[in-house]
């Protein structure tokens, strides 16, 4: 009997232990608290602040944590390891003076008493970066530039008015400390707007609204190019399909549909046929999808144009042509050479890499390009697909 009863105690002990979580860490040992912190300073910022401290002569300390109501009413709590001296408290939007409380803890999970400190945070830099939002009517859209010189991550939110209500148009998110950005496939004709930016912690600025009207354009037509003979100085590689028209198949962010002209003994040339003759406003670029900023991709090069026909006849020949534009790839990274594209970067990139043509340009049918760097300075280049826009009107 007495051997049932053992079982049975068991079995119940066993069940009861199944039902709890095991338990991650060291248990507690004592129960003495651990000094306080000591020697505190403050360096307020924007959008946050940075506590220095002293920290107390204990073998068993864990952490330093902060405590706090953040502006919006909620409760806050930060810590810091023990082997750091200071804590930094983020995503504050307006100045404004915060109470904080910053405990020692120790292995033994046992609080110090509190020492209060003061903070008042400057104020988020989204506040400033909106002093410097400017707008542009431009081609399809607008263009937007603005200064954000802390680099912080940052967004901006566009709205356009339809029937009588502002709706969502673009979310741009950057941490460009100088932005040039636009919005496009807008109608050409007077549109209310609002924009305001954000932080990544809901912070939010008052909201601009202008009444603007972009110009018109439209995509050009790319069923209608056709290539030009490709100098004998150069040849086709055959893994990009050895074909010029490959740039303008609307297949794009992929490793193996390109315009790609092999090893060369001088700076890489090529001319095309848009079929019509037009104001251009923009194009856009898309380079191998596996191979951004490296390789072959194309950094800086030159567009050329004319509608003189007989220009066209010899790929070698350059007169008759106008130099439109100087290009240069762009890193938003900031990065000049080398590494992996960041995830900015590569959504860049793989929207199309945006050229604006110089409004003073003149109209033209047969581009030209002229390549003068790769981002690794190889002798070869390769593009996926160019799309281009502007006005036959």
């Amino acid at each position: 009997m007495k051997k049932n009863i053992m079982l049975t105690l068991l079995t119940v002990l066993m069940a009861g232990y199944g039902c709890k979580e095991e338990y991650i860490g060291q248990y507690p040992v004592d129960g003495t608290p651990p000094a306080p912190v000591s020697n505190v300073r403050v360096q307020n910022l924007e959008g946050k602040a940075v506590i220095t401290y002293s920290l107390p002569e204990e073998d068993d300390l864990l952490c330093i944590k902060a405590v706090y109501i953040s502006p919006n009413g909620s409760r806050k709590e930060m810590s810091s390891s023990a082997y750091s001296n200071s804590i930094e408290l983020k995503g504050f939007g307006k100045r404004a003076k915060t109470k904080v409380e910053l405990y020692a803890v120790d292995k033994s999970y046992n609080e110090s008493a509190p020492v209060a400190v003061e903070i008042e945070p400057l104020d988020s830099p989204i506040y400033d970066v909106i002093k410097t939002l400017t707008l542009y009517e431009a081609f399809g859209g607008l263009k937007l530039y603005w200064e954000n010189p802390l680099g912080e991550d940052i967004v901006l939110e566009a709205l356009l008015k339809e029937d009588d209500e502002y709706k969502p148009v673009e979310i741009i998110y950057s941490s460009e400390r100088i932005a040039d950005k636009a919005i496009r496939g807008l109608e050409s004709k007077l549109t209310d707007f609002a924009f305001y930016f954000r932080d990544m912690f809901n912070n939010y600025t008052d909201t601009l609204y202008v009444q603007m009207t972009p110009f018109f354009e439209e995509e050009i037509d790319k069923s209608k190019f056709i290539a030009f003979r490709l100098s004998s100085k150069f040849a086709f590689h055959s893994y990009g399909g050895a074909n010029m028209a490959r740039m303008w198949d609307n297949i794009y962010n992929v490793d193996d549909n390109l315009c790609y002209i092999n090893v060369a003994p001088e700076k890489i040339y090529f001319a095309f046929d848009m079929g019509v003759e037009a104001k251009l406003s923009r194009f856009r670029l898309w380079t191998r999808r596996n191979f951004m900023y490296q390789l072959h991709h194309i950094r800086t090069f030159e567009i050329w144009g004319t509608s003189d026909q007989s220009a066209t006849t010899d790929p070698d020949n350059w007169d008759g042509w106008v130099k439109i534009m100087d290009c240069e790839s762009f890193r938003p990274s900031g990065l000049t050479e080398g590494g992996n594209p960041t995830a900015e970067e590569t959504q860049y990139l793989l929207a199309g890499e945006e050229f604006e043509v110089p409004i003073d340009a003149p109209k033209f049918r047969y581009m030209k390009f002229k390549i003068n760097s790769t981002w690794s300075n190889s002798a070869a280049a390769f593009i996926n697909e160019i799309s281009i826009w502007g006005s036959t009107k």
